[in-house]
């Protein structure tokens, strides 16, 4: 319940601040809508207790896919082009430890997959849609490359070594998680500069499954995101890129609106020259909102620091303690961690 809350509280930082850039017939408007959607998400988390406590998984999954329907949790790309994510995930306080290298599958490894070259390159054919939507619904020059044509693309097969586990923390620490599945990459055939890293191949399927104590959760690649890439300089070493929808049926995570939800994750890779092995490499020492990217505004509301109650003001949208969120969210925010003596971090 706790975790769910948390993932509320960057939604109510963000809607204060658009609130508050109108103009001030428009703002109480708005504050009132912010209000009735932050009560009804609040109730929603409640019920899903509720059920959750009864043993009503079917009930509480239903109240957390329409938490989900008011969060709306995007991935979405900066002014600068970093990809992000618009609902809180691993914080500063989280990480993973994780050093394993995935080799080619040991019987036919690769084949030809259709992709689509869109004007910001190469994507699945499934995120077309959403590549020309991120662009205004200007298409430009769209070229669908099949499978069966002669310059279709390969993709190929990495497996997770047998017996590979991590650590992490989310919220809490877990020890030898267990780690299987694979992911396939379609190279670019895009030469690498010396400097600087482009976009080298394009994750075409992810299926891992993370399990502790029996308990499973699956990842799995959405193929309609337009940001899957791996991106590498010309020393083999860059940053996976992947959109990947979380699922599970263990009694243990189906509580948490993460589950269901689908995440953006960038994870440290190195690909050997003959491209027979990729190493993923994330070091303890990186917190983990480095690895699944958000503002910093929605990491302060998320995990604060906070200590104190806000200040108590006047006007909703002025910011006296200088944290970034408006004092109507600040107050907001406190008042539901607060009542429901869950910790801000």
């Amino acid at each position: 319940m706790c975790q769910n809350l948390r993932a509320i509280k960057p939604l109510i930082a963000d809607r204060y601040a658009g609130c508050c850039h109108l103009p001030a017939e428009s703002r109480t408007a708005c504050l009132q809508t912010i209000n009735t959607d932050i009560g009804d998400a609040f109730n929603l988390i409640l019920a899903a207790k509720i059920a959750c406590d009864e043993g009503n998984n079917d009930l509480m999954r239903e109240h957390l896919r329409r938490l989900r329907d008011i969060l709306l949790p995007k991935i979405v790309s900066g002014a600068n082009g970093q990809i992000y994510n618009t609902m809180v995930a691993m914080g500063r306080n989280d990480w993973i430890t994780l050093d394993t290298t995935l080799t080619l599958a040991p019987q036919d490894p690769c084949k030809n997959v259709t992709m689509t070259i869109v004007p910001q390159g190469i994507v699945n054919a499934e995120a077309a849609g959403k590549a020309v939507e991120d662009q205004g619904g200007e298409t430009g020059v769209t070229v669908v490359v099949p499978a069966a044509s002669t310059q279709a693309f390969t993709t190929c097969t990495y497996n997770v070594p047998s017996g590979t586990t991590f650590d992490m923390r989310f919220g809490e620490e877990f020890r030898g998680v267990m780690l299987g599945g694979s992911f396939d990459l379609a190279r670019t055939n895009t030469p690498i500069p010396e400097n600087g890293l482009v976009v080298a191949a394009i994750p075409t399927d992810l299926q891992f499954t993370a399990s502790k104590y029996g308990h499973k959760l699956r990842l799995s690649l959405d193929k309609t995101n337009p940001y899957n890439a791996l991106r590498l300089d010309a020393q083999g070493k860059g940053v996976l890129g992947v959109a990947l929808t979380l699922e599970s049926d263990s009694s243990a995570l189906v509580g948490l609106v993460y589950v269901g939800s689908t995440i953006y994750f960038e994870f440290p890779v190195e690909v050997n020259a003959s491209w027979t092995s990729v190493r993923l490499m994330v070091p303890r020492t990186r917190p983990g909102n480095d690895f699944t990217p958000v503002n910093d505004l929605a990491l302060i509301a998320a995990d604060g620091p906070r200590t104190s109650p806000p200040p108590i003001a006047n006007d909703p949208c002025s910011d006296l303690d200088g944290n970034g969120i408006r004092d109507g969210a600040d107050e907001r925010i406190y008042a539901l961690m607060y009542s429901l003596e869950c910790d801000s971090h």
